[in-house]
């Protein structure tokens, strides 16, 4: 895009340069020809037409879509706070008594170590849960679920106003390795062992990499 960007700037540089020199005599003449007053009619009815055009994308898109991303700013740098609300949220069920209970996300190792050394397979003490449905792996999943979720209506809703880098960085969090196993042993009924809890805590953190690089992206 930048190459792209460059591009277009010198072809405007060039056709001022015609249009100033050509049509107003402003500038320096570069080389002679005996027919340069076919040329120069060739080349300053092209400046003209090259900056018109700029002149009506700049006016119709490009000015508008600047207007609407700056009004729409301050809502996807909330979309994306509310991603590592939800983020921090799934890891409070984790906590023992004994634990401190300011544990940030953008602590990676220090949410890693809770999410390792935790049992995946006790309740969830949290009442927001259905009973039966309340195991640390069942919260934790649903919990994702939800997520993902806000993350594909965030897409669909501001897709024209998300970077390429958002989009990529907002899909890799979407699609964490570690959901598919953590599902398909939730939907088993299985008994999540340590090395199981050490895979699913690697994988959080490796989320919690994307997102902290999403974060980056926000600009005030």
């Amino acid at each position: 895009m930048k190459r792209i960007n460059f591009i277009l700037l010198l072809l405007s540089v060039i056709c001022l340069y015609a249009i100033g020199q050509i049509g107003f005599g402003w500038f320096w003449t570069i080389g002679s020809s005996d027919n340069s007053d076919q040329i120069n009619q060739v080349f300053i009815n092209l400046s003209y037409s090259y900056i018109t055009g700029a002149l009506v994308y700049f006016l119709t898109i490009a000015l508008p879509k600047y207007i609407e991303h700056n009004k729409l700013q301050p809502v996807i740098n909330t979309k994306i706070e509310n991603i590592g609300v939800m983020l921090n949220n799934m890891l409070v069920g984790f906590y023992q008594e004994s634990d401190s209970t300011d544990l940030d996300i953008k602590n990676i190792a220090a949410c890693q170590a809770l999410l390792e050394s935790a049992d995946w397979n006790r309740t969830n003490s949290l009442p927001i849960y259905k009973t039966g449905q309340n195991k640390l792996c069942e919260t934790f999943k649903s919990d994702f679920e939800v997520i993902q979720e806000d993350i594909t209506r965030f897409i669909l809703c501001y897709k024209s106003n998300l970077s390429t880098e958002q989009i990529k960085l907002l899909e890799d969090i979407k699609s964490a390795e570690f959901y598919q196993i953590l599902s398909v042993i939730v939907d088993s009924r299985c008994y999540i062992q340590k090395e199981g809890a050490k895979g699913f805590a690697e994988g959080f953190a490796e989320l919690l990499k994307n997102y902290s690089d999403l974060k980056a992206t926000i600009h005030q």
